[in-house]
């Protein structure tokens, strides 16, 4: 059993979407919006438009639809900040809540975080690699449908790039947050449900809308 509760499935879904104003539209297989507990410049959470348990349950249209959303955002991101700032991560759930998982909301999101100046995409590669060796996969959007029914940490430091560990005790919840944190030197904030930062979410959400502005797409809130 997961030691720790999940939020049900549905949590980023259209009605869910509907009540809250900090998303914006991408593609109509791609919603994008910043995350609570951030305590990074960015960090954003990109979902299907359709709730599955992670990326590897969708068909390869609505995938690939997800990650060029993906790629779009941190390439624009890394135009504005500089390259080797962005890592793109998912802590993949089975869909068997037997199954244990580093996942805590049983809906597919994607980690996009902006890090700081000072510290190195490479930086929380390395924190993957301590906790779960070498990567079993390494691979493009396809590598995804591989892991169906599999909890999996997916990490990206490079675009279109993808690394895959099997989960393991190692990978706590949340493990990409804690990653991210003890690099910035406040490992004490990783967790959004003790550290929301509900506050930071407006002003990151009228950011993010500017930015897809910017980029020729939809601004609309979906």
């Amino acid at each position: 059993m997961k030691g720790e509760q999940n939020e049900k499935c549905g949590a980023f879904g259209p009605e869910a979407r509907a009540r809250q104003n900090r998303w914006a539209f991408i593609n109509k297989g791609c919603h994008v919006a910043p995350s609570l507990g951030s305590f990074l410049t960015f960090h954003l959470l990109a979902v299907p438009e359709i709730p599955v348990p992670s990326t590897a349950f969708l068909d390869a249209s609505d995938r690939q639809a997800i990650l060029s959303g993906v790629e779009a955002i941190r390439a624009e991101l890394e135009r504005r900040l500089g390259e080797g700032r962005i890592i793109v991560g998912e802590h993949g759930d089975s869909g068997n809540e037997h199954e244990s998982s580093s996942a805590c909301v049983s809906d597919a999101h994607i980690h996009i975080m902006c890090l700081p100046s000072h510290v190195a995409a490479q930086t929380i590669h390395a924190k993957y690699l301590a906790a779960g060796g070498l990567p079993s996969k390494v691979g493009n959007d396809h590598e995804f449908s591989r892991w169906r029914g599999s909890s999996y940490q997916m990490l990206s430091v490079k675009s279109g790039k993808y690394m895959f560990w099997p989960h393991r005790s190692a990978f706590c919840r949340q493990f990409i947050r804690l990653a991210a944190a003890e690099a910035v030197g406040t490992p004490e904030i990783f967790n959004w449900r003790t550290h929301p930062f509900p506050e930071r979410i407006s002003p990151h959400a009228r950011a993010l809308k500017l930015i897809v502005k910017e980029m020729g797409l939809s601004e609309e809130a979906a």
